[in-house]
């Protein structure tokens, strides 16, 4: 989905969500195919969690905005394979920058069966 499409990146201030997670071992064919396809990995990128798609997206949205982002999502992101992925095209492709970190926190799910998962807040 086209974010600008919603609101115009310049009458925007902040995107803050809550970003579907879903594991890279987790995800549908679809799913998969949109986080290559928004990451412009080609045949890579199969080890990105789902939520790592919008913090791509919000980069390429930022870029026509003087917005802020905020997002929940698991520490996950931060860690292992997924880091040399990810960060480059943050900091180099979009020239974001962190100005607000939280440290990883539990989060109780309201659905019993899923339990807590750790988290981060990034900004």
């Amino acid at each position: 989905m086209d974010w600008a499409s919603l609101i115009a990146p310049a009458e925007c201030s902040y995107v803050l969500g809550n970003p579907p997670y879903k594991g890279a071992k987790y995800q549908s064919d679809k799913q998969r195919a949109q986080v290559r396809r928004i990451a412009h990995l080609g045949g890579s990128g199969g080890t990105l969690d789902y939520v790592t798609a919008w913090f791509m997206t919000a980069g390429a949205y930022l870029q026509q905005s003087g917005a802020h982002v905020g997002f929940v999502a698991t520490n996950s992101i931060t860690q292992g394979e997924q880091v040399a992925q990810l960060w480059p095209v943050l900091f180099d492709r979009y020239g974001l920058e962190i100005s607000f970190a939280h440290r990883t926190f539990r989060m109780e799910q309201r659905r019993p069966r899923h339990g807590s998962r750790p988290c981060l807040s990034s900004a």
